[in-house]
């Protein structure tokens, strides 16, 4: 498991869930409302599974894989219509689609939001990232709804799923092997 890619994703899940803490913290401590009530160990519990599943990858453990491939799940998918759920930790390749058109869009940092928000297309959550973005359509603030896939996210959810199925078919070949011995 000592694969440069597994710990490329380690680096980006800590990395991605102690930036998620900034943004986490100005929501909770700076902008009170009644929503963040609901948010906040949400939130909270979003930077601490990327953090130690990160860190559980670093450190070559079964259970980073297991806690990754939750991690990655969770960022494929962000929503903005009457709800707006953004996770990000980590790299981000986004292809969105909204009302209003098309956007690509690249980088990475840590954010996330799960509440209910005015429909735009922004896909916008608290945290700290650097985007950069090819749009092919109207102003995304005026849309109505907006649905955006983290390419990034997505293989690498089925790279750590491929990687978990390899070590557990060599885990039991290995205790078949160890039984037999004995």
């Amino acid at each position: 498991m000592r694969h440069a890619w597994v710990r490329f994703i380690g680096w980006c899940e800590i990395i991605g869930g102690v930036l998620m803490v900034f943004g986490v913290w100005q929501v909770t401590h700076v902008e009170a409302g009644n929503t963040h009530l609901l948010f906040s160990p949400i939130a909270w519990g979003f930077s601490a599974l990327s953090v130690v599943g990160g860190y559980q990858l670093l450190m070559a453990r079964p259970s980073g894989i297991v806690l990754s491939v939750f991690v990655q799940g969770l960022q494929i998918v962000s929503v903005n219509a009457a709800w707006r759920y953004v996770f990000l930790a980590g790299a981000r390749l986004m292809f969105l689609v909204s009302s209003v058109g098309l956007r690509v869009s690249a980088g990475g940092g840590g954010a996330f939001i799960f509440t209910s928000a005015p429909p735009d297309g922004t896909l916008n959550a608290p945290g700290l990232a650097l985007s950069f973005n090819f749009s092919i359509m109207g102003e995304l603030e005026k849309a109505t709804w907006a649905l955006g896939i983290n390419l990034v996210a997505a293989y690498f959810f089925v790279r750590l799923w491929r990687l978990d199925s390899e070590l557990t078919v060599q885990r039991e070949r290995d205790q078949r092997l160890h039984s037999r011995d004995q």
